[in-house]
């Protein structure tokens, strides 16, 4: 059975999480709009947060056998709400302790159950999957633009070509007829 992984919460928007000695090449982050799953065997975390993120500004690192994921929330009200939750939980670290311990054994985490927690992962995994088919979307209309761009590239200097033999040739032509009425 994996084990969890402590995290702490500085920031409304920082969330670090120690690998207690899991090995960092071994570590698959799974960053998400809903939630975050940091697998660092034996230890497994998920972070489900509390509002939706925008994918394209938030990202994860690791940092001196730390994990440390940064989010942007994607509506301002949300973060709003995420703010003022925040400030009103203002708990020691045993308070804090014992609210992780009741969620984990009650199931309910942020006021959810399990169940909630298991549509809201799956809705957020169907909007990571629709986020990735766009930016190959995305990709593949800059590949063909890049490619358009190459062919016309190619077409502009084979005309440049064509052009500068024109005039060679014109240029030979006009020699030739001067040699000849020199003769």
């Amino acid at each position: 059975m994996p084990l969890p992984l402590p995290h702490t919460h500085p920031t409304p928007t920082t969330f670090s999480i120690p690998l207690r000695g899991a090995s960092p090449t071994t570590l698959d982050i799974y960053l998400s709009p809903l939630y975050a799953k940091i697998n660092a065997p034996p230890f497994l975390t998920f972070i489900d947060f509390r509002a939706q993120i925008t994918m394209q500004h938030s990202k994860a690192w690791i940092e001196n056998g730390v994990v440390y994921i940064r989010v942007q929330w994607s509506d301002t009200q949300d973060a709003k709400e995420v703010d003022r939750e925040d400030r009103e939980r203002e708990e020691t670290e045993e308070q804090k302790e014992e609210r992780i311990r009741k969620e984990m054994e009650s199931g309910c985490i942020h006021g959810w159950t399990k169940e909630e927690i298991m549509k809201r992962r799956e809705r957020s995994q169907a909007m990571y999957a629709e986020y990735l088919a766009n930016e190959q979307k995305q990709k593949k209309i800059g590949i063909q633009a890049a490619k358009d761009q190459q062919v016309r590239m190619q077409i502009k200097l084979e005309e440049e070509e064509r052009e500068q033999s024109r005039q060679k040739v014109s240029e030979m032509k006009e020699a030739a007829i001067v040699n000849i009425s020199q003769d």
